[in-house]
């Protein structure tokens, strides 16, 4: 924890407002809590440990009890201790806590594991909040970096499902099936993406050159052109456009999209005389 974040007058308010709060509500475990992670930011650990303590003191459950240590071990940056206290928890009473709760101290968790933890992590996640979108990215992504390619492809489809109006897992797939040197399901994932995010000029341009690659000229063509539909002067996708032409022996056409390169690309400068008098 660096010395500016400790020194955060905002923390400090916060503080203030916390201690106002349990004035008022002195038997809050989640004011306590809340309270102990503030502090804990601004290096008061003795203050925060009272203060967890606290907390756990007027814990409703023994399950909220072991919650409020998990973050407690968390902010303190004892990882191992958070996440086994945090599994207590799930164990005596899944359902007692708010799915915002759980993903809130999961998705924590996450930022500060390794992908495998991650994993484990989001796992357990998904099967108590089967919805929570967050958990399924944080999943699809470190299965993905752990080589797990096929069951990242099934999380990102789940998320898919779950987010029908969100063309992003089907950009990620196609990444995915790229790593995979899996052409057809690549150009389908990307297709499935620009249906939803149809001013992507990068991605209509990465389409066309799979579909190049794979001798689909027409279908390549094509991509380039709806690029050149959203950015008519892009000089990068106008040599594309017309390497696609070559490719598909379209003569009169390659030479018609050079010659528009040709007029987009400024004219190089004449080179400047040097007088040594």
């Amino acid at each position: 924890m660096n010395d500016q974040l400790a020194a955060n007058p905002a923390l400090s308010l916060l503080t203030t407002v916390y201690r106002k709060f349990l004035e008022v509500r002195p038997g809050d475990h989640r004011i306590w809590c809340q309270l102990g992670v503030a502090l804990t930011r601004q290096k008061r650990a003795e203050e925060a440990t009272r203060a967890f303590a606290e907390a756990r003191k007027h814990s409703p459950s023994e399950a909220w009890t072991h919650y409020l240590s998990s973050v407690e071990c968390f902010f303190a940056d004892r990882m191992g201790e958070a996440i086994a206290e945090q599994q207590k928890a799930k164990r005596l009473c899944p359902g007692e806590l708010t799915e915002r709760e759980w993903s809130e101290l999961n998705l924590a968790f996450s930022r500060q594991g390794t992908w495998g933890e991650i994993a484990t992590i989001c796992r357990q996640l998904v099967e108590l909040s089967p919805k929570l979108i967050a958990a399924w990215r944080w999943l699809a992504d470190a299965l993905a970096a752990e080589g797990a390619h096929a069951e990242s492809e099934q999380a990102w489809k789940r998320l898919a499902a779950l987010c029908p109006e969100d063309a992003d897992p089907w950009r990620k797939l196609a990444s995915l099936y790229a790593a995979q040197n899996e052409p057809k399901k690549q150009i389908d994932a990307l297709q499935r993406y620009l249906e939803g995010q149809p001013e992507d000029v990068n991605e209509w341009c990465n389409l066309g050159a799979i579909l190049g690659w794979q001798g689909q000229f027409p279908e390549s063509i094509h991509a380039y052109q709806q690029a050149l539909a959203i950015e008519p002067e892009n000089t990068d996708t106008w040599s594309k456009l017309a390497t696609a032409f070559a490719k598909a022996g379209d003569r009169s056409r390659e030479l018609e999209a050079y010659r528009r390169l040709q007029e987009l690309q400024p004219a190089p400068r004449p080179a400047t005389q040097l007088s040594l008098f």
